[in-house]
């Protein structure tokens, strides 16, 4: 997807999961050097250390930790795993939510703002934190990220990250058993 968004002029800076970086008039490809030049590139023009740099984004607009994980899918050949992946990613589009629905996690109701679906599903709720549930492109296995957003450090944040991943390993395992209650009728 970053590719077109970078020929296009959309997007200024691209990132893949695997460190990749790649800037708009650079190489498409992923690219390490690019992303040391523009950690030098943001200390000679902010004339301020990376730490510095971050933590004044951080001030500016809240604490934000992300984190992954994954659900394998066992005994299913490449032909099968693209059938149930879009199988999966159908459901979870489509018959799971609506924006403005709310969703517990860890006690906490948490209202659905937006709901993106470029890259399978991704709930944007009203604090800013987001759980995404999308197939691997290069394996049987759907993969799930989440952002939590708070003022706390990372060890208070520690239980709330734990409760996105099960609230985002429940939502997989709810689509999952629609698809697969479809394929037993």
């Amino acid at each position: 997807h970053f590719r077109q968004a970078l020929k296009s002029g959309e997007a200024l800076l691209a990132f893949e999961e695997s460190d990749g970086i790649s800037f708009r008039g650079h190489t498409l490809e992923k690219c390490a050097l690019a992303g040391f030049l523009a950690a030098i590139d943001a200390i000679a023009f902010q004339n301020k250390n990376l730490s510095e740099q971050y933590e004044a984004l951080r001030q500016r607009y809240g604490y934000f930790y992300p984190d992954k994980a994954g659900a394998e899918v066992q005994g299913v050949g490449v032909e099968e795993w693209q059938v149930y992946k879009k199988a999966v990613v159908d459901v979870l589009q489509k018959q799971l939510f609506k924006e403005g629905d709310s969703i517990n996690i860890g006690g906490q109701e948490k209202k659905i703002a937006r709901i993106n679906t470029i890259d399978g599903l991704k709930l944007i709720f009203d604090d800013k934190s987001w759980i995404l549930l999308r197939p691997s492109g290069t394996e049987p296995k759907f993969r799930y990220y989440y952002e939590v957003v708070s003022d706390e450090p990372i060890e208070n944040v520690q239980p709330l990250l734990a409760a996105y991943r099960a609230a985002a390993e429940a939502i997989l395992t709810k689509a999952r058993e629609l698809v697969d209650r479809e394929e037993d009728n």
